[in-house]
């Protein structure tokens, strides 16, 4: 694909591509000495992860956990957080004893991702 503009470009890249460059982005971060140490603690905090069964979702969900804040696990499915949660707790221990919570989400389409923050917002 050739791309037009720097806009028309960004707008077209893949969700892999995307979570590629999330990936990139936090390596780069590592690397000139972000980690997770220098996350303050959040427990009067609330988060909301989407894309919680890829690696970098799960990540993020515990890194967040583990620093006290509350974390809304976005997962299609009560059966897919499940699984997310559990590999998130067996990977960091920490979180076992934190507030994480499911919100079903599903970003397919407008409709849904609305009625998910209608159901957060309740």
């Amino acid at each position: 694909m050739q791309k037009e503009s720097s806009t028309a470009f960004l707008l077209s890249i893949s969700l892999s591509d995307a979570l590629s460059l999330k990936v990139l982005a936090v390596s780069k971060q590592i690397a000139i000495g972000f980690s997770k140490t220098n996350i303050p603690y959040l427990t009067s905090k609330t988060a909301i992860v989407t894309s919680s069964n890829s690696w970098i979702g799960k990540q993020t969900v515990a890194v967040l956990a583990a620093k006290g804040a509350k974390v809304y696990l976005g997962a299609r499915s009560h059966d897919k957080y499940i699984t997310a949660l559990g590999d998130i707790h067996a990977s960091n221990p920490p979180t076992k004893n934190s507030n994480v919570v499911f919100l079903e989400v599903d970003l397919s389409s407008a409709a849904s991702a609305k009625a998910s923050a209608e159901r957060f917002k309740s």
